[in-house]
């Protein structure tokens, strides 16, 4: 196998699968998260890597997208799309973002109740 160009990379997408994540649909989600991302032909600009355990037990299913810092929570398999679009629009996700990186430092996200986007720098 061949080493994957990185050059276009845009986002790199970390997945959790440690024991509580996978408990709560990780392997799932990984699937969904990768046919969005063959059907939509962005296989260059979004990579995904499943980790170990993100040490985030209670925001299961957990990713991490880099290099903006963002820490997303709550994904289910249902959620691929959205997270997918969230990234290509380089958006915000508040209802399921968790910490942003902001000044080099992460800051925790206050839980939204109601899903509204904005678009990142």
């Amino acid at each position: 196998m061949s080493a994957r160009s990185l050059h276009k990379t845009e986002h790199h997408l970390l997945l959790c699968n440690g024991k509580n994540c996978k408990k709560a649909g990780a392997k799932a989600f990984h699937k969904a998260v990768q046919r969005e991302i063959s059907n939509r032909n962005c296989k260059q600009t979004i990579q995904t890597t499943r980790t170990r355990c993100l040490e985030r037990c209670k925001d299961k299913c957990a990713a991490v997208d880099y290099p903006a810092g963002t820490w997303y929570r709550n994904l289910r398999e249902n959620d691929a799309a959205e997270l997918v679009d969230t990234l290509l629009n380089r958006e915000l996700w508040p209802e399921k973002t968790s910490y942003t990186m902001a000044g080099g430092e992460l800051r925790r996200n206050k839980r939204a109740s109601k899903k509204k986007k904005s678009k990142t720098k």
